[in-house]
């Protein structure tokens, strides 16, 4: 009893089929300019919203991309 978590087979996390995913700060900026370049507004709003992007750092960042997060997961087919 127990021995099935001494092997290398993920164990319990397998057993849960627990996944944990992690981004990159660059690679969600990545991700939300290139949604911005390929959007059907003008080219004004897209500069607007790609400089304001490339101000946000830290805290502010990481509530956009959250709540960007959020919105998808209410609305997966959009």
């Amino acid at each position: 009893m127990g021995l099935d978590f001494l092997e290398d087979d993920g164990g319990l996390d397998a057993i849960r089929r627990t996944v944990i995913a992690r981004f990159e700060a660059e690679t969600l900026r990545a991700v939300m300019e290139a949604k911005i370049d390929t959007a059907e507004f003008p080219e004004t709003v897209k500069k607007k919203l790609l400089g304001r992007l490339k101000s946000l750092a830290g805290k502010a960042f990481n509530e956009v991309a959250w709540k960007l997060l959020m919105k998808a997961l209410e609305n997966p087919n959009a």
